[in-house]
């Protein structure tokens, strides 16, 4: 029998808050299965909101990414340093290249599967171009397997609005 572990973290959140202390080209994260052998499928979901998509431009303006709430960032506590500059720097997931350090780093970690986020509005597709033109023409796509995850709306997406620090609610 084959076990799916599915880890309810975001990839590419791991990749901006673990790598600042990892040197260039290090391994990003690690992993270890609990004993059993080969019969486990760890799955890491991945959010795929860092590359420009035309709706997040229509939203927030030209060239946005999730990126820009990361470079906002500021401390919470005394002692926590904030903003951090990622390791890799701020990557387009939309470049498969880039999108290739990925791949290697989640399977050199054991992870087997990234199950990216996949959102259709009235008007068409929203965010996909991680999957589509990132992940899958990806010279080492082979190395992991992939899932689209439909995340259930209302209709409305309430997403965070850099320009004004406020929360605005986007028609679906």
């Amino acid at each position: 029998m084959t076990r799916i572990a599915v880890g309810a973290l975001l990839f590419v959140g791991v990749v901006c808050v673990d790598a600042w202390a990892a040197e260039p080209g290090s391994p990003v994260v690690s992993t270890s299965l609990a004993a059993g052998g080969d019969d486990h499928t760890l799955a890491c979901y991945y959010f795929p909101n860092y590359h420009v998509d035309p709706r997040n431009e229509a939203w927030h303006g030209k060239g946005w990414t999730e990126w820009e709430l990361v470079k906002q960032a500021g401390p919470r506590f005394e002692g926590h340093q904030q903003p951090k500059v990622p390791a890799w720097g701020y990557t387009d997931e939309a470049d498969p290249k880039q999108m290739a350090q990925k791949i290697d780093a989640a399977a050199n970690a054991g992870i087997d599967v990234f199950i990216f986020d996949w959102y259709y509005y009235n008007d068409g597709l929203f965010l996909e171009r991680g999957l589509e033109r990132g992940f899958m023409p990806a010279a080492n796509a082979s190395r992991m397997k992939f899932a689209p995850c439909g995340p259930t709306t209302t209709g409305r997406t309430s997403i965070p609005n850099a320009r004004t620090r406020r929360r605005c609610s986007c028609p679906g």
